[in-house]
């Protein structure tokens, strides 16, 4: 069986296990959508400097300068902008190289930014984008912007783990902490079964020592148990010793009167009678032991 220390720490331990568990998926949560929603914040910001630099001509389109962010400029990083107009690319980020981005059809909005995931150059690719048109333009400018989805996932994965590591070490912590609590809860009991033992090896005769007040009540009543149970042993053993001492005088009536009837000349009923007045005798003797 069980003991109720080992149930109390595995109930603990469940329930902050279950804790932890819930925690870690509720701030992972919270997390992503946080670093999601930043994530893509930044590629509008980008967006829209891309846009806000690009000159377009009849030649084709070129910045002024370089966007804020190196990254673009550096091959296969996994940032990359390009600029088309009629499925044709008039301009792109030194970053990007390859075939031309093939964008998802728009709805009629086309004119507000729209999101995508494609396929890049180097995996998965998220895409902001948004189109510009001139009065007199046919076809409107297509503004593009992405940014691999690992970068987003790195993120993620790099939080979730130390996220992880945390949450084991503070649950761990958790449960060492209400292991010591439980066994410094569960002290008073065990004085309390020292001080069983006490009375039992006859030590004590009430438990002594020092309880706390939701341990003190149970200690008051055993104690008055204790006293009760004495009481009536006393007077059990005053009872006996009566029934004993005045048993003795008409015993030992009956014992003479036996061998007043042996010196009579009927020893078969003096036997009988000196016999059993041997075995009340020994019953005497014994109660009063």
């Amino acid at each position: 069986m069980r003991s109720l220390k080992s149930r109390l720490i595995g109930a603990a331990t469940l329930w902050i296990a279950i804790g932890m568990i819930t925690a870690g998926f509720v701030l992972s949560a919270i997390f992503k959508q946080h670093v999601t929603e930043q994530f893509w914040e930044e590629l509008y910001v980008h967006l829209d400097e891309l846009q806000r630099l690009t000159e377009t001509d009849e030649n084709g389109a070129h910045l002024q300068r370089n966007l804020s962010d190196p990254r673009y400029e550096v091959a296969l990083s996994g940032f990359y902008w390009e600029i088309q107009k009629s499925g044709k690319t008039l301009a792109r980020s030194p970053s990007l190289q390859g075939l031309a981005l093939k964008m998802p059809a728009d709805g009629p909005d086309g004119t507000n930014v729209h999101t995508h995931t494609i396929d890049g150059p180097t995996g998965a690719l998220l895409i902001a984008e948004k189109t510009f048109a001139k009065p007199l333009d046919v076809f409107p400018v297509q503004y593009i912007i992405g940014t691999d989805q690992r970068q987003l996932d790195e993120v993620l994965q790099g939080f979730n783990r130390t996220l992880s590591w945390s949450l084991a070490g503070f649950g761990i912590s958790m449960v060492v902490a209400a292991a010591l609590l439980i066994l410094f809860a569960m002290r008073p009991l065990g004085q309390l079964r020292e001080a069983l033992s006490a009375v039992r090896s006859g030590g004590q005769k009430a438990l002594q020592g020092t309880f706390p007040t939701e341990v003190q009540p149970l200690v008051d009543d055993l104690n008055t148990l204790l006293s009760s149970t004495a009481e009536l042993v006393l007077r059990a053993r005053t009872q006996a010793g009566n029934l004993a001492h005045g048993l003795k005088t008409p015993l030992a009536i009956l014992t003479d009167e036996a061998y007043r009837i042996e010196a009579r000349g009927l020893s078969d009923a003096s036997t009988t009678i000196l016999g059993q007045c041997r075995k009340m005798q020994t019953q005497i003797d014994y109660q009063l032991a």
